[in-house]
């Protein structure tokens, strides 16, 4: 019989196969066990079966039902050192997995393999309960995030997800595009993970949004850094007005064709002027035209944007005043109301000015845990923050070159 499961120190006896799995029988060539003392002298006492998850074979679930020799020892000692006997010793399997039925190379590949897909997908391809995966990931991973050195960026990226029902921390280094860590909350374990920080003078730079709470943080624990602000979510703000003025006049519109076409051009009036085609700004220039209150909030939009194209933070302070001053009165309140920036944040946006710098990639790790919650529901906050961590380790891998030329380069060479 071909042999399945390459272990070594294990002969296969048997194998039967089925349309989805394999159930391999084997034992020892030379079974061992641990003595109790180096004057014991084991006997052999007989045999009992074992049933033993591997790895899938050939696209199939792999059982070992394996014959694990039983030993006696009639030289046994109890606590005081009198001789009792034991008859229930068993044979040691240095293939198994501690704390599984499994051999220690199934409980690797389930644990590498729940990077990349759901426990109980797993599961169903190794014949395993899912929680059983779950252990394993659990065990592997706290390893892996253990050898894992995260150096104190320069910059540091801040933002949100919110995870079962909880907002937490997503950190970045904004230069090295790497995830540091998520943690529990964006509130005191954010605020101790800063505290931390605060004598590492290799952090310069800290980015977020403009939520208060990352503010009145970073004033107490990081004093003397750099507090940038996102320029995405400031301008934001001016297409939120965008939005609702014109979808204000499509409502208003009779003619229900019209009023359509203007509600669904959302993505058209946030283009900046300078991005669209020769296409796209007729159109533009036809609703304007049309409707003189679209063509105030457009190029409200406009000038308000083109603060990014300043070139220092005086210039840019000097802009963003200018722009308040002179918003035509058809909506300057919702642009007062919407996109004044509070006397309390305009440091931090002014420093982009400084170190342009955004949390654009905080953000993408964002939607990757996006993913994650959609793909696994009810994975554990743990569960979650270890794919996120050792997500950066996964490589593409081939046995194929990239491209036929390439190919016939390496050959030749």
């Amino acid at each position: 019989m071909t042999g399945l499961l390459n272990l070594p120190g294990v002969v296969e006896t048997d194998q039967e196969e089925a349309d989805d799995h394999y159930v391999v029988h084997a034992r020892s060539s030379r079974p061992t066990a641990k003595a109790c003392s180096l004057a014991c002298k084991l006997r052999k006492n007989g045999t009992k079966p074992l049933d033993i998850n591997d790895v899938p074979h050939h696209g199939k679930a792999t059982l070992i039902r394996f014959r694990r020799q039983q030993f006696s020892c009639p030289d046994c000692l109890n606590e005081v050192g009198e001789k009792v006997g034991n008859d229930a010793i068993s044979e040691r399997l240095a293939f198994t997995e501690p704390g599984f039925l499994m051999t220690r190379r199934l409980v690797l590949w389930m644990a590498r393999q729940a990077m990349r897909r759901t426990f109980a997908e797993i599961g169903r391809d190794a014949y395993v309960d899912p929680k059983s995966v779950a252990k394993a990931f659990d065990a592997y991973t706290s390893v892996e995030i253990a050898k894992l050195k995260r150096e104190t960026p320069r910059v540091l990226g801040i933002d949100e997800k919110r995870l079962r029902g909880e907002f937490r921390a997503v950190m970045g280094n904004l230069e090295a595009l790497t995830v540091l860590d998520m943690l529990k909350d964006r509130g005191e374990t954010l605020e101790l993970h800063l505290n931390r920080l605060s004598e590492d003078r290799r952090l310069e730079v800290v980015v977020t949004d403009r939520f208060d709470g990352y503010r009145k943080m970073i004033r107490r624990r990081l004093p003397g850094r750099l507090h940038v602000t996102d320029r995405f979510h400031v301008t934001r703000a001016a297409n939120e007005v965008l939005d609702q003025i014109r979808a204000a006049v499509a409502k208003r519109l009779p003619d229900r064709r019209e009023g359509a076409a203007l509600r669904m051009s959302r993505q058209l009036f946030r283009t900046r002027w300078s991005q669209t085609t020769d296409e796209q700004k007729a159109t533009i220039t036809d609703w304007c035209q049309r409707h003189p209150i679209i063509s105030d909030a457009y190029w409200t939009k406009e000038r308000y944007c083109d603060l990014y194209l300043c070139a220092s933070p005086a210039e840019a302070e000097a802009y963003y005043k200018d722009w308040l001053a002179t918003l035509p009165p058809s909506v300057a309140l919702a642009y007062k109301t919407k996109c004044a920036i509070p006397r309390r944040w305009m440091p931090m946006v002014l420093a982009y000015f400084e170190e342009p710098y955004t949390t654009g990639y905080v953000e993408s790790v964002n939607r990757f845990l996006d993913d994650l919650q959609r793909d696994g529901r009810g994975y554990s906050f743990e569960v979650i923050r270890a794919k996120l961590m050792l997500a950066e380790k996964l490589e593409r891998r081939t046995f194929r070159v990239g491209n036929y030329v390439s190919h016939l380069s390496a050959v030749m060479n």
